[in-house]
Parts: structure tokens; sequence; C-alpha cells
């Protein structure tokens, strides 16, 4: 059986007396995909900002790839992790904001290329390259010179999806509904999602040294 991608071990997080997570442990297999749903204040951004490293645990732990987020090993034994481990944490997952966060004095294409090229060191020729194939899958490549400024709400949203798409990084969160803006349909930024993940295992076993799919 294959070991979790995502594995929460019994975390706790609290805003000054108000405990929003109190031992909260599950995990996520590989091509899962994960819905979290409560009503509003029950913590469903929290995990969320927690697994970006927005917010740090009380307590708990988490393995991402089996590697610990908020802890690294010294002299065998577990500590808090310092911000080197972080910033090589980070780059394992990816978040789609529900607001998309655009570059809005960047083109589409800029926006999609930014990550691979300054946290991976990946070629702007070989980041372009991958930007056009993400694009093209979520329908937004004759969009890809176009600025944030002239796209619909759906046409920003697929471009967010595409820039934190799982060959930006190894995993992606995102929060909010992402099925029903304009100019995908109901569910169409879902079969974006879900389309972009089967080519995540496509390009890395076709490209497996480019430094765009880990």
């Amino acid at each position: 059986m294959p070991a979790p991608i995502i594995k929460v071990d019994a975390i706790t997080k609290s805003f000054g007396t108000f405990k929003v997570l109190d031992g909260l442990s599950m995990q996520v297999m590989p091509r899962e995909k994960l819905a979290l749903i409560g009503p509003s204040g029950s913590g469903k951004t929290t995990i969320l900002r927690i697994l970006m490293t927005l917010e740090r645990i009380d307590g708990g732990h988490i393995q991402i790839d089996g590697e610990q987020l908020y802890h690294m090993e010294r002299n065998g034994q577990l500590q808090p992790a310092d911000e080197r481990h972080l910033a090589k944490m980070r780059q394992k997952i990816g978040m789609v904001f529900q607001l998309f966060n655009l570059f809005p004095h960047k083109s589409v294409i800029d926006n999609v290329t930014l990550a691979p090229m300054l946290t991976k060191g990946v070629s702007r020729t070989a980041a372009e390259k991958r930007a056009m194939e993400l694009l093209d899958m979520v329908g937004m490549a004759d969009k890809a010179r176009s600025m944030p400024a002239q796209l619909s709400g759906g046409q920003k949203q697929r471009v967010a999806i595409a820039g934190r798409s799982p060959c930006s990084e190894d995993h992606a969160v995102r929060r909010g509904d992402v099925g029903a803006r304009s100019g995908t349909g109901r569910g169409g930024a879902e079969r974006a999602v879900a389309a972009l993940l089967r080519d995540r295992h496509d390009h890395a076993a076709r490209h497996p040294r480019d430094g765009l799919c880990p």
C-alpha cells in the first residue's frame, strides 16, 4: 500500500483562548482528492494555511511525502523546524487562493512561469514551454500574453490553477469554490484540476530531470 503524501497527526491550533483544531488527524493518499467541508469558523482555512506554513501549529506533527513539515531531525531527535527547512518544504506544496492572487502587472504566461523559475531555477525557455502546455490544458493558451485585467473571473481562476499546478509543486491545495465561475461552467475547473493531476505523472515520466515535476 502506498504511503500517504500528507499525514496530519494530532495537531492543535489556538487563536488566543479559542481552540480551532484539537487533536486533528488525517491523511491524503496519492491521487486522492480530499474536500474539507464544514461551517464557517470550523478551521477549514486554518488547515490549508498550516499546510502552506502560513500558520504554525501548537502541537502535533505533519508529514509531507514522509518528511516532517514543522520539525526536523538533529542528532536523532526532532526539534522545531528552522526557516531553511520550511523554505525547502514550501517547494513541495502550492495553494490556489480563493481570490486567484495573480500579479496584475505581469502577463498570464509570466504568472505561470514565475514560481518554477524563482523556486526551482528552471530556465525561462523550459518554464514557458511547460506553461503553454498547462495553459492549453485549462483552455487559456490563447490568452498567454494577456494581462489579468483583461480576463474574466473564471479565466483568472484557470490561470491560477495552471500556475499552482502539481508540476510547479508536488501537491496543491485550494480554498473556495472552483466550479461555477464564468468561462468554466459547473465543474469545468474541477476537470482542469483533475487533468493537471493526471498530467503531472505523465510529464514526470517523459521528463524526469527537467525540474518541473519533482
